[in-house]
């Protein structure tokens, strides 16, 4: 059991004890949480992949739990040209593991379909458990001719919220 885990325990029955609180476990876990958000750019170009970038060093153990991602322009979707933005982490072992992912496929093929300008769209997110050490990294790749997600002078939004365990 680590000390957040036994910190949540305790903050739990201390809320539930005393406070008209109706849920407790979401309060404590949601002070447990923060947002980090990253600005992100493809250069405005279709075929412009971003390789994999340095987002945190987790100071402790974080899980993922929850994702978006925001585009300034109108993103069409397209199950042969089409983007896919992943959130990763990285042990210092050198393993990889999917935190979060998005790809700009039709919503029939699994993807976000067409993307509006500036609102954000939920990110698939997985269990992923970061080790204190453990690097966040964020990538997209491009699939045939790709699309792009940015005009040539702005960035789009990825914003990652994790909770300490």
């Amino acid at each position: 059991m680590t000390d957040f885990t036994e910190y949540k325990r305790l903050e739990i029955a201390r809320i539930a004890s005393n406070s008209a609180i109706v849920s407790p476990e979401t309060a404590v876990a949601q002070a447990c949480q923060t947002a980090v958000g990253v600005l992100v750019s493809d250069a405005a170009t279709a075929g412009t992949a971003v390789t994999e970038t340095v987002v945190l060093v987790a100071p402790y153990a974080l899980k993922g739990v929850s994702a978006k991602m925001a585009a300034p322009i109108a993103v069409t979707a397209s199950d042969t040209t089409y983007a896919t933005v992943t959130v990763s982490t990285r042990s210092g072992a050198g393993g990889a593991s999917t935190v979060a992912v998005m790809t700009t496929k039709t919503a029939g093929s699994g993807g976000s379909g067409s993307l509006v300008a500036f609102v954000p769209v939920a990110m698939t997110v997985t269990t992923t458990i970061l080790a204190a050490g453990d690097v966040l990294t964020l990538s997209i790749a491009k699939a045939s001719t790709g699309v792009a997600l940015c005009a040539a002078t702005s960035y789009f939004a990825v914003e990652i919220v994790i909770e300490a365990v």
